[in-house]
């Protein structure tokens, strides 16, 4: 898919973070598409040419990525990302979707799964940050618990995911048991 083609199935719809931009191409059950950073929703357009007959690809752009403006009041944390991908499937009423993520995609993908596992049907991870596994700078936790997820940044309102599971960690497209 060329970017011209792209293009025309760009849409918005607005969420409390404002109005974000995402691709939405093909018919069936959902699957979101979560980049990384300092890249776009146009990131995943191989993956969803060769997906678009079994689902709905919906690629999302991160707040200050691509289409998609950002607010200094927005909170940029991975539990916020989180957040954002959590508006972002409430504003399309989408039901459990295909959760594929790839970069420190991965790592917002990972917790909003934690948080919401009841939002997820499968989860695909493709060479992506972990909590205990971020770039450098964001490695060490402040607050000290092992499963913090908060920047070193920042030094108070830190965030600890809670144990939570998740479905399946499995392809898009791959049948497994609900819990």
């Amino acid at each position: 898919m060329d970017i011209d083609e792209i293009e025309r199935h760009r849409s918005t719809v607005t969420t409390r973070y404002g109005e974000t931009s995402y691709l939405d191409i093909g018919a069936g059950p959902p699957a979101v598409f979560v980049h990384g950073l300092a890249t776009s929703a146009y990131l995943w357009r191989n993956v969803i040419a060769q997906l678009a007959d079994q689902r709905r690809c919906l690629a999302v752009d991160l707040p200050v990525h691509g289409r998609s403006p950002g607010t200094a009041a927005q909170d940029f944390s991975l539990p916020g990302l989180a957040r954002f991908i959590e508006d972002f499937c409430a504003a399309l009423e989408l039901p459990a979707v295909d959760l594929v993520a790839n970069d420190s995609g991965g790592a917002i993908a990972q917790v909003f799964a934690a948080l919401h596992p009841d939002r997820v049907a499968t989860l695909t991870l493709t060479n992506c940050d972990a909590h205990d596994n971020l770039r450098p700078g964001r490695s060490r936790r402040p607050c000290g618990s092992p499963a913090c997820v908060c920047s070193p940044r920042l030094r108070d309102g830190c965030s600890v995911i809670p144990s939570a599971p998740v479905n399946a960690f499995t392809p898009v497209g791959s049948k497994t048991p609900r819990r």
